[in-house]
């Protein structure tokens, strides 16, 4: 499976080269009616691969799923193209290689993008498709305006050639004019993408409808200013720049007044149907668990299990059987080996077993998500499957035992740094499977069973036995359909957001990946303590507890304060299981907010979870009325709570 993915990865980018190729060639030939590159050209090629190759890893443009739906596609072609075609544009005319034919370059980009399209349109079977989902809500992003950003473009070309023409007294632009405009567009192109200002939302009252209109150019500035400082383009007009992005924010703001009331007077498209959706979309789909009988053949399975346990894994064989009836089991429905090869549970019949046990450790599985998926297709509904680990802390207990204490420290260092932090970075976990080829892997009981539950399994026990950690799962879920599960140093967080729309929120991570999969069964096992934290959560790191107590991993959430996703006060985003917990007055209420930074936690610093549904209610009742006023005051509270009184939320 993972051979013939990697395959088809390799021929697709093989293919969109050659059609690059192509495209070049082929308008050099109807340009300069030769098909021999002098050496200008070849460089200009050389240039053309370089900008595509990094531009399509870029978009993300060979991840094949997105050929899968072809709005998807047809919209990061388009970011693709638009991207190529800036930058290769960028660098003729900064390296003032004025002979080059437009053919040649604007052409060439525009064969590339129809025959990519086309490649896509005629060769479909060569693209994975998604199956539907059956019974469950697909929620969307909100579509992109393309109206609106045309006009929102036209206003700051506007915008800059009313001010150059203020500033130069003459209507015909020079070569500098056309540089900087080059480097606005491109800070206007890149901006309006970080503060999805074209989406089509529905804001109730006009400050949320401005925000995009406020922070775009605020940011332009900025950026425009770094690549000023950066390229030593001191030579260009502080004033048309300026000046442009002025007049332009003034102009885009009146723009954004105009679609505000207009906008206003339509009738809201909801995403959703209703919050219970909402909540359901956010997580994966109950199986249909029949209810386990005693039959007349039953009991062949436990005499398996015993046969090949009692003597070498009694405690193993004790812990199984306490939590699962092995007598309602026929021989025929389990099966127990040791094996890391992942060729050995394929062969098996799908749906054919009840109980599947591998006394292999899974730190030994280089694709540990694949091995647990396809196990999961081997289990009937409710079937068990039962594993081991090595426990996280046998692996400094091995160094300590081993080596003299200060060996011991510097080598579990170079091990921590190359087991647990390599894996993680994009580039180095290339380098750390060649080298381990998987094996040897350390993992947390919290990524263990954040892997589980993402792939379809419930914890149901457990259990420590001399130097593996083991667990029994059963097969009660679907396996989640997020195709990106966090596991990078920054994560997203899927949460509910303004409108009963789910958006996600950055953090830096402070918990052991895979461990937003859990959160039920971490409130079922150690339900909630004072502040609506979890009890002894097991999922949280050591530097984590630090960047927690420091705020430290909230920082990148104001990149979704930019966005307009969040506002600085408001009531804290909640993810599907902590919203259904709430009454439903106050989900209804919730959703009619955006979320903030800075929630009424702070000011009121309710202990329980019935204070902090009376404290949220109190507050959104307030804003109902004095949106601004409320504001403030709550902001106000929660200075002096966190700076003089040095409260946490824990």
């Amino acid at each position: 499976m993972h051979d013939r993915e990697t395959k088809r990865l390799l021929t697709a980018i093989g293919i969109d080269f050659l059609l690059l190729l192509f495209s070049f060639f082929s308008m050099h030939l109807l340009a300069e009616a030769a098909l021999k590159l002098t050496q200008s050209y070849a460089k200009l090629l050389l240039y053309f691969c370089v900008v595509w190759f990094f531009t399509s890893f870029w978009f993300k443009k060979f991840d094949l799923r997105i050929y899968a739906d072809r709005r998807r596609f047809l919209v990061t072609e388009m970011k693709f193209g638009a991207a190529m075609l800036y930058l290769v544009s960028l660098a003729i005319i900064l390296s003032g290689a004025v002979q080059f034919s437009r053919i040649v370059v604007f052409g060439g980009l525009a064969l590339f993008m129809l025959l990519e399209i086309a490649w896509r349109n005629l060769f479909p079977g060569f693209f994975p498709a998604e199956p539907p989902l059956s019974g469950r809500l697909i929620l969307r992003k909100a579509p992109l305006s393309v109206r609106l950003a045309l006009a929102d473009f036209f206003l700051l070309a506007v915008s800059f050639y009313s001010v150059d023409v203020w500033h130069t007294s003459a209507w015909k632009l020079n070569d500098q004019d056309i540089v900087i405009f080059l480097f606005l567009a491109g800070a206007w192109l890149y901006m309006v993408g970080v503060t999805t200002k074209f989406e089509k939302r529905h804001y109730k009252n006009i400050y949320h409808a401005l925000w995009p209109s406020f922070i775009t150019p605020v940011l332009m500035a900025g950026l425009m200013s770094v690549l000023v400082f950066a390229l030593g383009l001191f030579n260009f007009s502080r004033t048309i720049i300026f000046g442009s992005i002025l007049l332009y924010s003034l102009l885009s703001s009146l723009l954004g007044v105009y679609y505000f009331f207009k906008r206003h007077r339509w009738p809201e498209e909801e995403d959703i149907d209703s919050l219970d959706q909402v909540v359901s979309a956010l997580r994966q789909e109950e199986l249909k668990v029949p209810a386990q009988n005693g039959t007349a053949n039953g009991g062949g399975c436990r005499r398996l299990l015993s046969e090949s346990m009692l003597k070498n894994e009694p405690e193993l064989f004790a812990f199984i059987e306490s939590h699962i009836q092995l007598q309602d089991l026929q021989a025929s429905e389990c099966l127990a080996f040791n094996t890391h090869t992942p060729y050995n549970i394929e062969i098996l019949g799908n749906a054919s077993l009840r109980l599947f046990v591998n006394l292999h450790r899974v730190n030994d599985f280089r694709r540990i998500n694949y091995y647990f998926l396809t196990v999961h297709g081997k289990l009937q509904n409710g079937g068990y499957f039962i594993g081991c680990k090595e426990p996280i802390e046998r692996v400094r207990e091995r160094f300590q035992v081993k080596y003299p204490e200060l060996l011991a420290m510097i080598l579990y260092s170079f091990h921590f740094l190359f087991f647990r932090i390599w894996p993680k970075v994009p580039v180095l976990k290339k380098i750390y499977f060649i080298v381990t080829k998987g094996r040897g892997r350390v993992l947390s009981r919290a990524e263990l069973f954040g892997r589980l539950s993402f792939c379809g399994f419930k914890i149901v026990a457990a259990k420590t036995i001399r130097d593996n950690l083991y667990y029994i799962a059963q097969k009660v879920k679907t396996p989640s359909r997020d195709i990106t599960p966090s596991y990078g140093p920054l994560i997203k967080i899927k949460k509910i957001g303004y409108g009963g729309r789910i958006i996600e929120l950055l953090k830096f991570r402070t918990m052991h990946p895979y461990s937003e999969y859990i959160q039920d069964y971490v409130f079922e096992n150690h339900h909630l303590a004072s502040g609506g934290k979890f009890q002894d959560d097991f999922r949280v790191t050591e530097w984590g507890k630090v960047m927690r107590s420091l705020w430290i991993d909230e920082l990148p959430q104001l990149y979704n304060w930019i966005r307009g996703d969040i506002t600085l006060v408001g009531v804290r985003a909640l993810s599907g299981h902590f919203f259904s917990l709430y009454p439903k007055e106050l989900q209804e209420l919730r959703v009619q907010f955006k979320p903030g930074l800075i929630p009424p936690f702070y000011a009121d610093m309710p202990k329980t979870l019935d204070e902090i549904v009376a404290s949220e209610l109190e507050y959104l009742r307030k804003k109902q009325i004095r949106p601004l006023r409320t504001d403030l005051e709550y902001l106000g509270k929660a200075a002096v709570n966190i700076i003089f009184r040095g409260q946490r939320s824990g």
